[in-house]
């Protein structure tokens, strides 16, 4: 068997993520692996954001960098619940588009392997994008929202 010691996963709000990080967690488990946690602040949410929002855009980028800190952080109190070791890292949106800072990290750290919940009612850009950049092995768990009846 492979030996498994270090996995990389994106992390960001949503079911699809939340898909990815209970497999990594099974794994790392299942290996003794550490995780990173990764999360790369997404500028675009602060140009679709809240219309009664009447701060300037830095205030935008600001908060929604808070926000991805506690998605990081909550992702680290799962892992860590299950005594999984695992490290974060909050990406500035200035050093490159998302699946090439995941590919950074990936390098960097020298990932075993990547793994990412991907929706699968979506086209999967980002998946196929982080495929032809990574040097390890990408899993993409593929995650379906549920439908919810109103009626």
């Amino acid at each position: 068997m492979t030996r498994l010691g270090r996995i990389l996963v994106p992390v960001s709000r949503g079911g699809a993520s939340r898909a990815g990080l209970d497999e990594a967690i099974r794994i790392a488990t299942r290996h003794h692996a550490v995780l990173r946690l990764v999360h790369v602040i997404d500028e675009c949410l602060s140009e679709a954001g809240d219309p009664d929002f009447a701060g300037t855009p830095s205030e935008a980028i600001e908060l929604i960098a808070l926000a991805g800190a506690r998605v990081l952080h909550d992702a680290q109190a799962i892992a860590r619940r299950v005594r999984v070791g695992c490290y974060t890292v909050l990406c500035d949106p200035a050093d490159g588009p998302i699946a090439e800072q995941v590919a950074r990290q990936a390098r960097d750290w020298g990932a075993d392997l990547v793994v990412m919940g991907v929706d699968a009612s979506k086209t999967d850009s980002l998946g196929d994008d982080m495929r032809r950049r990574l040097p390890p092995p990408l899993m993409t768990v593929r995650w379906w929202p549920t439908m919810v009846n109103h009626g």
